[in-house]
């Protein structure tokens, strides 16, 4: 791995300047460095937008999910890793979305359809909290859709994909003869748990998995009627996950029309899109009984009254409560289906008055509504449920998101200098009601239901004065107010100044740029009613940075570095709220730092007539530290537990506490035999005391930052070209949860039978020791993410008319010396039992 590694950044560090050229680069353009258009895309197996972005900037993490139509976690500078609120800020089309939960669907932007996007531009400084305030404090995806250009030529657009997915990474546990096998050495032959052991040979993982299929088709037509561009647009995508019975279907729309009036000082957009998505989830915890489930079972018992499925039973004949579920049966006896829709309309207007020179005066409104039903049904005969028997349940949730807002931008250049000033006012809001009913064979019925909503008010102004076409200096206010059961204003101020040091053509040294910039913001947490004694985060961002070219621009480049320093830290925090009983309350507790390095490159190898060789690398690089938590009743002993795991009530592996790292892990030091096997309950006396007590447990920070690196290459020769992505995360750590529960405990009293990881032979526990470090481990890895090989026909399907083919594979393979399911977690967790998924797709496009 080490070698790949040094091979793959010595080919970045290449001197391309050596090689030839034919064609003149891209002259450097801040703005490039965080915006991705569509050429930029990554392509594949892809039903989320997010997805798009996977290992293309740097500061912006994704980490996948690999369910059917399910987005990945989104990061963007790790947030912040200790607040309550930690989500980005995506805005689609000028609409900030909202961040909670959508019921029925796996992703909040699945009504987006991801062939209907044209740029994203990712926002993390100044320009992020002025233009969208407080919500902003994670960062902002913009993300713009397609739309036609008045003149343009009817154009009809085609594009499909088909798709193979198989798992990977899967958790190895014992096969049904090992299993036998280890039944009789550990308990001999007339031990109870022998007549437990059965003549099967089942391999439950892979009676619950399956290949995953996909296969998406997008029609769109585009063109100009004179001054009234158009573009329609409809899409399908159908997807089967790679646990059977999960489905995810999705058919959208997508309408617009730019119409242009008076000589273009009049400029309209108004349209809407439609989504119809429809998702059976299927039931995850078939993922963690196949993993313990007796091998040596039938999947199929013929006689039982729980539907012919093999079940652990009681000797009254009803099934064992304590005992695992049959993985299959846990499938196959739910429905757990949901129907959702979505309507996104828009219009908007731009008019520039001739009678008032420079000035331009903006307003829109859109209208976002989500509605989802799902019924959920278990069968009477399922055996996990048998102790009340048949369930079914039936939610309904209904969203929308109203935006209105204006605003008027004055513009005056003289001959050194130019000066942009725009104002406005915004209204926001938001609502969603949620109502239940379960019931089950037993007569019993339950009914809930809940709404609310929260509207935001704001005014804002921003100059921006460029001198020389050298010097630009950009200030900016904003004044919010977010109303739910009282008022609470605020405003945030924030500057940045940019120096044009250097620009020619020629030499090596041809563009410098240096930037810095602050930005003061607070945090509120939003919906929450006890929260009127718990004042607000306070945000203060700094960022320095520099953007240069060299080599008649072939090698581009942008660095910034932050620092950022957040008080009175928001958090939920367990508390005694009566008699033997918790409760989570909202509370400052303290202050933390944190600091960064984003770096991105994009270089030009080879840029001639009919062949092109091009690379990029971005780098990240963050550290973070509690500066103080606050004493009390809250925070016990100045320290707060976090990452709790399975396997037994009220475990955690983390800690929040002063001078560490956010999610530090929290351990015992294990001790070893002169084998190197883990010695059960032994470990490091950290205090001295000679006795092994929660004292003895320490920190165990990264031995460097939280870095990722992604390195992306394309190549094009006449009609073929070549394009990879690919992604490094050097000094990982991932708690191996699933390692973390073996133990030589497989057989139960209550005439059961549990199977074990094949890695049980390195360790020797009768009970599992969730908190031995031994389970943290290096998970470093390098990956590839996207492989795609395309070729355009040279006559295509006619006259200008384009035609290509391209085999596209993602997740390819993955160098790591992590034993677990998957090294790519957040917050270094291995608690996700989906399967990691490798995909092959089969893509054309052609222009009709």
């Amino acid at each position: 791995m080490r070698q790949t590694i040094l091979f793959l950044l010595a080919l970045h560090l290449f001197p391309f300047h050596l090689l030839s050229q034919e064609k003149p680069a891209e002259k450097a353009d801040s703005l490039r460095f965080q915006r991705l258009a569509e050429a930029d895309f990554n392509r594949g197996m892809i039903s989320s937008p997010l997805e798009l972005l996977l290992g293309r900037l740097p500061g912006v993490e994704l980490f996948q999910v690999y369910e059917p139509g399910a987005g990945p976690e989104l990061r963007i500078r790790l947030g912040s890793p200790l607040s309550f609120f930690n989500q980005s800020l995506i805005v689609v089309d000028g609409l900030p979305m909202a961040n909670d939960e959508f019921s029925g669907t796996r992703d909040p932007l699945a009504f987006l359809n991801p062939d209907d996007i044209a740029s994203f531009t990712i926002l993390k400084d100044a320009e992020a909290t002025a233009i969208y305030g407080y919500r902003a404090n994670n960062g902002v995806i913009l993300i713009q859709t397609k739309s036609a250009e008045a003149g343009e030529k009817l154009q009809l657009n085609y594009h499909a994909g088909l798709g193979l997915s198989t798992a990977t990474r899967l958790t190895p546990v014992l096969a049904a003869d090992d299993f036998r096998e280890l039944i009789r050495e550990r308990y001999g032959d007339n031990h109870p748990a022998v007549q437990l052991l059965g003549d099967a040979n089942t391999d439950w993982q892979d009676e619950i998995l399956r290949h995953g299929s996909w296969n998406n088709h997008h029609l769109s037509f585009s063109g100009g009627v004179k001054n009234l561009p158009y573009r329609i647009a409809i899409g399908y995508t159908h997807e089967n996950g790679l646990l059977k019975t999960d489905l995810f279907r999705r058919a959208t729309t997508d309408m617009k029309l730019t119409p242009t009036f008076f000589r273009e000082s009049l400029k309209l957009e108004f349209g809407f899109r439609t989504s119809f998505e429809n998702n059976r989830f299927a039931d995850q915890r078939a993922l963690r009984s196949a993993l313990v489930f007796n091998p040596s079972m039938p999947v199929y018992d013929p006689g039982n009254d729980f539907g012919g499925y093999t079940t652990h039973l009681q000797p009254n004949g009803n099934p064992n409560p304590l005992a695992p579920s049959n993985p299959l049966a846990l499938l196959e006896q739910r429905e757990n289906n949901a129907n959702a829709q979505r309507l996104f309309s828009f219009a908007s207007l731009e008019y520039a008055p001739r009678f008032i020179p420079n000035l331009k005066f903006h307003t829109r409104s859109i209208y976002d509504e989500f509605q989802s039903d799902r019924k959920d049904v278990i069968s009477p005969l399922a055996a996990s449920y048998s102790f009340d028997p048949g369930f079914v349940g039936a939610y309904y949730q209904r969203k929308y998101n109203v935006l209105l807002e204006s605003w008027l931008a004055y513009e005056r250049a003289g001959e050194n200098f130019s000066l942009n000033l725009i104002g406005g006012v915004s209204y926001q809001r938001l609502y969603q009601s949620f109502s239940k009913g379960e019931s089950n064979s037993s007569g019993t019925i339950m009914f809930g239901f809940s709404e609310n909503w929260q509207v935001f008010g704001s005014y804002w102004g921003r100059a921006t004065l460029n001198w020389r076409d050298h010097l630009t200096l950009n200030l900016s206010y904003r004044r919010e107010a977010f109303f739910y059961t009282t008022l609470w204003p605020g405003g945030l101020p924030a500057a940045s100044l940019a120096w044009k040091l250097f620009e020619r053509d020629t030499g090596k040294l041809n563009f410098l740029k240096i930037r810095v910039g602050q930005n003061m913001t607070t945090y509120r947490a939003e919906g929450i009613t006890p929260f009127r004694d718990v004042l607000p985060e306070r945000h203060n961002v700094k960022n320095i940075g520099a953007d240069f070219a060299f080599f008649q621009y072939r090698l581009q480049a942008s660095a910034t570095f932050f620092h950022r320093n957040i008080n009175d830290l928001i958090n939920k925090i367990l508390v005694p709220t009566g008699v033997n009983s918790f409760g989570l309350i909202f509370a400052n507790i303290g202050s933390m730092q944190q600091s960064g390095l984003e770096l991105k490159l994009d270089a030009i190898a080879i840029q001639k007539k009919e062949s092109s060789l091009t690379f990029g690398l971005n780098l990240f690089f963050t550290q973070n530290r509690i500066v103080n938590l606050y004493s009390g009743p809250i925070t016990t002993d100045r320290v707060i537990y976090t990452g709790g795991i399975t396997g037994a009530v009220g475990n955690t592996v983390q800690i929040h506490a002063e001078g560490h790292a956010t999610n530090s892990f929290y351990l015992y030091e294990q001790v070893y035999d002169a084998e190197g096997i883990p010695v059960e309950g032994l470990y490091v006396d950290q205090n001295g005391d000679g006795q092994i007590t929660p004292g003895d447990r320490y920190v165990k920070d990264k031995k460097g930052p939280d870095t990722r690196i992604g390195l992306n290459g394309s190549f094009f020769h006449k009609n073929i070209s070549l394009s990879f992505v690919s992604s490094l995360r050097p000094w990982n750590l991932m708690y191996n949860q699933e390692l973390s529960q073996t133990s030589n405990n497989l057989y139960f009293s209550t005439n059961y039978l549990i199977n074990t990881h094949a890695e049980h032979a390195s360790l020797d526990f009768n009970i599992p020791q969730y908190i031995s470090d031994h389970f943290l481990q290096n998970a470093s890895f390098f990956r590839l993410d996207n492989l795609r090989l395309a070729y355009q026909f040279p006559d295509g399907v006619g006259k200008n008319r384009p035609l290509s083919l391209a085999f596209i594979s993602q997740n390819l393979f993955t160098l790591t010396n992590y034993e677990g399911r998957n090294p790519d977690l957040p917050w270094g967790l291995d608690n996700s039992p989906y399967p990691v998924a490798r995909s092959w797709v089969l893509e054309i496009k052609m222009n009709l």
